[in-house]
């Protein structure tokens, strides 16, 4: 039995919880961020390993939404556990990719909820709404003569009451009702190139938010490839990426459809 106190990374997601200088692609989605609190939270959590670290457990109390426009003070509790017959994770984080050092067969879930978040008539301080979440996930890694290949699949879904389509404060997240899911894979060649190792990547996400305009929901679909001179210590990353919005707006840019390319150097001293 473990124990933390402090700011750190609320212990919902697996992709949040990844280390950020250890991702099989180049980053995280934002859908995989908490609707409060982003990937960090205030307050204290108990975890630890049980058979030989094949089965985790965490619990964490947490500050929450807070802010004057919150109904009602009330804890943010989240709860996540997962399950690994294969090679152990049993840290609090994870790796995208441990780079064909071990054998990982990972299931994971987690439920995340809070009361008493939002009014959905703020105007008349009526109608509170709580703030619920889960999300399941699994990862697997296997090192072969042939290579290493990995793959992932998550799916995470918040639900605060469809406050967000009704007449919420201004301040409530978009994210609030957001369901979303993602299927990542790589493959990592078994032998050295220029004194290098060199793996491929793809991900295929799908995010609805359930607005009533449904302007936000979007499905990206990415390929690219992570070149280690030095394990992640020394890396560089390139990833192309199609972005498709299902009612792209005709008046902003940053929702419209479109391709991204992005080179990317890390050094980690």
């Amino acid at each position: 039995m473990r124990f933390i106190v402090g700011r750190f990374k609320n212990t919902f997601t697996r992709e949040g919880l990844e280390a950020c200088l250890e991702p099989l692609t180049l980053d995280r989605s934002s859908a995989f961020y908490t609707s409060f609190g982003g990937s960090r939270d205030t307050g204290a959590a108990v975890w630890g390993n049980l058979a030989d670290a094949r089965f985790q457990y965490r619990v964490m109390f947490a500050d929450g939404r807070e802010d004057d426009v919150v109904p009602k003070k009330a804890p943010r509790l989240t709860v996540r556990a997962h399950w690994s017959p294969l090679d152990p994770e049993s840290d609090y984080g994870y790796r995208g990719t441990y780079l064909g050092t071990r054998k990982i067969f990972t299931i994971g879930a987690a439920y995340d909820q809070q009361a008493n978040v939002a009014y959905a008539d703020y105007a008349t301080r009526s109608d509170i709404k709580d703030y619920r979440a889960w999300t399941a996930d699994v990862f697997a890694e296997l090192p072969t003569s042939s290579g290493t290949y990995t793959a992932s699949a998550a799916y995470v879904a918040y639900d605060t009451g469809n406050a967000i389509n009704l007449a919420p404060d201004p301040n409530l997240p978009s994210n609030t009702e957001l369901s979303s899911y993602y299927l990542k894979a790589g493959y990592l060649l078994p032998n050295p190139i220029q004194g290098g190792r060199l793996q491929f990547f793809g991900r295929h996400q799908k995010s609805k938010y359930h607005l009533d305009s449904g302007v936000l929901d979007n499905t990206v679909n990415a390929i690219g490839a992570n070149y280690y001179l030095d394990g992640q210590r020394l890396k560089l990353t390139f990833e192309y990426a199609r972005v498709d919005y299902d009612k792209p707006d005709q008046l902003d840019p940053s929702l419209q459809d479109g391709y991204l390319a992005t080179l990317g150097l890390q050094f980690i001293f």
